[in-house]
């Protein structure tokens, strides 16, 4: 069934569950359990549209210093963590 829905997501991006359900094998309850589930794969948009969460390379910029020690780094991946919530 994921699969399934990967597939219409990428030939259909912002497509509402009603959309998905026609396709995917399951019911409407199992594919919404799914869908709901898995927020590393799909996001919903406050339109109730499904998208498929795009890779991102993860990039941390250190501020500029004469010379990196443990405390810079570990400040730098703190303040990553507090913005996005980890």
């Amino acid at each position: 069934m994921e699969y399934e829905i990967k597939r219409f997501l990428e030939d259909k991006p912002g497509s509402k569950a009603k959309a998905i359900v026609k396709i995917a094998p399951g019911t409407k309850t199992e594919i919404n359990s799914l869908l709901h589930s898995q927020k590393a794969i799909f996001y919903q948009d406050e339109k109730y549209r499904w998208f498929l969460v795009e890779e991102q390379p993860l990039v941390i910029e250190f501020e500029k210093v004469r010379w990196m020690t443990a405390r810079n780094g570990e400040a730098a991946i703190f303040t990553f963590r507090q913005a996005v919530k980890i």
